[in-house]
């Protein structure tokens, strides 16, 4: 028995088929994502060993919560680029995997 599919199926798998062309042009590289943890990472503990050798009130305000607050941004955005990315490679392997059951006839 043949299960047929209902407009809206259709309509979202049309739309998954037609976005898995364009995905490889809108997602940044997964390695860009470790540059930017590895850089957020350093940057906050340079910073730290930078204040635990002049440990002044100064130094806290201008060197080490702005560093800090740096490393952890660019450790946020590091996490943002490797969550798409996770994302588009699901929807490339979903894409293909409906390609699939449809060359097959498994999707009428």
């Amino acid at each position: 028995m043949k299960t047929m599919l209902t407009f809206k199926e259709k309509e979202i798998a049309s739309k998954l088929l037609r976005e898995a062309n364009s995905l490889d042009t809108q997602v940044v590289p997964e390695w860009g994502a470790w540059v930017l943890y590895a850089l957020g990472g350093l940057l906050i503990v340079f910073v730290c060993l930078t204040t635990a050798g002049n440990l002044s009130g100064e130094v806290i305000r201008l060197v080490l919560l702005p560093g800090v607050a740096i490393g952890c941004f660019l450790l946020l955005v590091g996490a943002v680029i490797t969550h798409v990315s996770q994302r588009a490679e699901e929807k490339k392997i979903m894409a293909g995997l409906l390609k699939k059951l449809m060359a097959r006839g498994h999707v009428p």
